[in-house]
């Protein structure tokens, strides 16, 4: 119980910069990885290598698959000291699908034995483990799926949870719990694609064989078609990211006589509504869509179609690719960079 006169309190408060990190791939030279901010300076290089295939990145650590000579290898950066130490591997073979999880700071990737055959050999295997485990020698664990380990497909870290989601060669999709050493699993049928999970939520989007692209709620197992978009004309849906409005990023090529042309990308709101963000022009191939974790900022690779060759990495992209950041709310273009695969993105652009 108090009095007094009444007084009006105000402050202000500035956000750094968004940051993020992208690769910028040299055919002459050593690949790098790079950090750069909105409006802010040059790149900053944060790791190199003469081959480098993938990367993902936590707030505290940076992982990467290299290729070294005809072996590949897998790097844990620890981005405050700048100490780099290699992730144990089960052998030599392909690494590919790296992913990050923020929470208990992991990783992830699908493993093939470098001599794999029909009759023998690991077949991407699922692995996972903690990134400061890396610097101790912890050897990553297999994913183990009712005492088998099964070819993965696709795979995506659930949110602020220990579980993944994975969808194998089969088209099973399950549900994981990665500190169960039994491999118990949530059956959720079957799905052509895991197309993400949203942050801040438990909710997956689905490719379905019959219903088309789903939002599937992992904790109860129900699911809702997601709302279709119309853009006019003759469209075909290339990417769809969910958001954790509930809404998804797109992206939609305009089809004419059957022939893909340019691109657009527009976020579509819950109700179906769709407001454009992006556009490619004519000569250019969309490679990738992806939002910032705010959603502030839409990320969007592309790369000239004429005179551009493919590199020759483990997974090949063309030479040329540029990525540009457009503000989610104006579609105004902000930054224009050389590179792709960047940190904002749960995986690759392959």
């Amino acid at each position: 119980i108090g009095g007094g006169p009444e007084a009006n309190l105000s402050t202000t408060f500035t956000t750094p910069p968004a940051g993020v990190l992208a690769l910028e791939r040299d055919p002459d030279g050593d690949d790098r990885i790079v950090s750069r901010t909105i409006g802010g300076s040059d790149a900053t290089p944060v790791f190199t290598a003469e081959n480098i295939d993938d990367f993902r990145a936590t707030s505290a650590y940076l992982v990467a698959s290299i290729v070294d000579e005809e072996t590949m290898r897998v790097i844990v950066v620890d981005r405050a000291s700048g100490e780099q130490a290699d992730a144990a591997l089960p052998g030599p073979g392909t690494v590919l699908g790296l992913q990050v999880s923020e929470r208990g700071q992991l990783y992830g990737f699908t493993f093939t034995d470098q001599d794999v055959s029909a009759e023998s050999g690991r077949k991407n295997v699922l692995f996972t483990g903690s990134l400061a485990g890396a610097f101790d020698h912890a050897e990553p664990d297999p994913v183990v799926v009712g005492g088998e380990e099964p070819s993965i497909d696709r795979w995506r870290f659930v949110p602020e949870t220990s579980s993944l989601l994975l969808n194998d060669f089969s088209g099973d999709l399950t549900l994981v719990d990665r500190t169960d050493p039994e491999g118990e699993v949530s059956s959720f049928g079957t799905a052509l694609s895991i197309e993400g999970v949203a942050r801040s939520t438990y909710t997956a989007l689905i490719d379905r064989i019959e219903e088309g692209f789903v939002e599937l709620d992992l904790a109860t197992g129900e699911q809702q078609v997601v709302s279709t978009a119309d853009l006019g004309g003759e469209r075909l849906l290339g990417h769809m990211i969910p958001l954790a409005d509930g809404g998804t990023l797109r992206s939609y090529a305009l089809l004419e006589e059957g022939i893909p042309t340019t691109s657009d990308v527009v976020i579509v709101d819950p109700e179906g509504e769709a407001r454009e963000v992006a556009s490619t022009s004519d000569g250019e191939a969309l490679q990738q869509v992806c939002a910032s974790p705010s959603v502030q900022y839409i990320a969007v690779a592309v790369s000239p179609i004429a005179g551009n060759a493919y590199g020759g990495q483990v997974q090949t992209l063309p030479q040329e690719i540029e990525t540009r950041i457009y503000d989610a709310d104006t579609g105004d273009l902000v930054e224009a960079w050389p590179g792709f695969d960047i940190s904002w993105c749960e995986v690759g652009p392959w």
